[in-house]
């Protein structure tokens, strides 16, 4: 996911979150390229995510690293040590890690960042981005938030939220871990209104759908509007 800032013109995203395999699909299909590109948030190490290759690829000749900025990367420990599995040299690069705690605040550029901790794989982490008076919950990958992330964010108010439900439709129980179903997205959401988090009418907009749930994108679209949720598809932009 691109991120765009007030005031910046250039059609090239300078922030993102995660770096899947399909991003030089999206980089063809929708006309934006990375060379300008400065902040990477990782949610965690699953190749899903965080496509190594696309970084790898800074170091070879064809090139011209004196015109690239260098691309700060934030992750946690878990997420950081990919980098030392593959014994890169990250200057070699231009590339500099940031190690992230779970519910730390810290700043990405002109951005103010606070990280959370999702419920997934070991070093997992949720960021809610805050810039210009706006704050923005992205969640993926989680099941049922732990109580100590629901403590994090019970004084926080949220303009929009981004939400993984990898399983759309299939059982009507909660899942409390990995991934969110179609039930735990609700009851996410729910408990955000019932702390006052988000309101009704907070833009809620559901990604990371896999096609376990047997549903065509019409179908999830049926499902969730009653419950005012988005669901999401590649080119989607919001404003906030």
């Amino acid at each position: 996911m691109n991120l765009f800032v007030d005031g910046d013109n250039s059609p090239e995203p300078k922030y993102r979150i995660d770096l899947p395999p399909d991003t030089g699909h999206h980089m063809m299909v929708h006309r934006f390229n990375m060379n300008l590109l400065e902040h990477l948030l990782l949610t965690h190490y699953h190749e899903d995510h965080f496509d190594l290759l696309y970084l790898t690829h800074r170091g070879r000749a064809m090139s011209d690293r004196a015109e690239m900025p260098w691309l700060n990367i934030y992750g946690s420990a878990e997420t950081g040590g990919r980098f030392d599995s593959r014994n890169l040299n990250l200057d070699d690069l231009r590339l500099r890690y940031h190690q992230v705690e779970p519910f730390q605040t810290f700043s990405v550029g002109e951005l103010e960042v606070f990280s959370l901790k999702g419920n997934h794989a070991p070093g997992t982490l949720h960021y809610v981005i805050r810039h210009a008076g706006k704050s923005v919950l992205l969640a993926w990958d989680t099941g049922f938030y732990e109580d100590e992330t629901w403590e994090a964010l019970q004084d926080l108010k949220l303009d929009a939220v981004f939400m993984e439900c990898t399983q759309f439709g299939g059982s009507d129980a909660i899942r409390y871990n990995s991934h969110c179903n179609f039930h735990t997205l609700r009851m996410m959401r729910e408990r955000l209104l019932d702390m006052n988090v988000i309101h009704c009418d907070t833009p809620y907009i559901t990604v990371h759908m896999g096609d376990n749930g047997l549903l065509l994108h019409s179908e999830r679209v049926e499902l969730a509007e009653p419950h005012n949720i988005t669901v999401g598809y590649d080119g989607l932009e919001l404003e906030v």
